[in-house]
């Protein structure tokens, strides 16, 4: 069943969650409703997709670091799109060079953060607050 739908912010996109693989994940589909891509693949049940923040710039113009400030400490897991093998994977924000392992965002493309608690992402001109779920983050294209 495939429920929980959201769009994304240039309304392109959209996530939602399934369990057409047995426990539920989040996939995103565009809007010729092609391309299925799961966003997430572990085995607990991953529901709630929210399109959290999509900067006006390009992934070269911040560290990610920088732009998720207090969020970073309450990021549970962050997913990113590996290009060069074609898929996604987890990385876990208490691992040994965390940061420095994270794959390199093209602009149009974005990581997939489980925050624990509520956060606020400043962006040098607002304070974004972020919800305790699924938030996609990332830049334009």
């Amino acid at each position: 069943m495939d429920w929980g739908n959201t769009w994304s912010p240039g309304g392109d996109r959209l996530a939602f969650q399934s369990n057409r693989n047995g426990d539920y994940d989040i996939y995103s589909i565009n809007l010729a409703g092609s391309g299925v891509t799961p966003l997430t693949t572990d085995a607990a049940d991953d529901t709630a997709p929210v399109w959290g923040y999509v900067l006006d710039s390009t992934p070269g113009d911040f560290l990610i670091e920088e732009q998720l400030g207090d969020c970073l400490s309450v990021t549970n897991i962050l997913w990113g799109r590996d290009n060069i093998a074609e898929e996604w994977l987890a990385y876990e924000p208490g691992a040994p060079d965390f940061l420095q392992t994270l794959p390199e965002l093209e602009p149009g493309g974005g990581y997939l953060i489980n925050l624990g608690d509520f956060c606020t992402i400043d962006d040098g001109v607002n304070f974004i607050p972020m919800a305790p779920c699924w938030n996609l983050f990332g830049w334009m294209g």
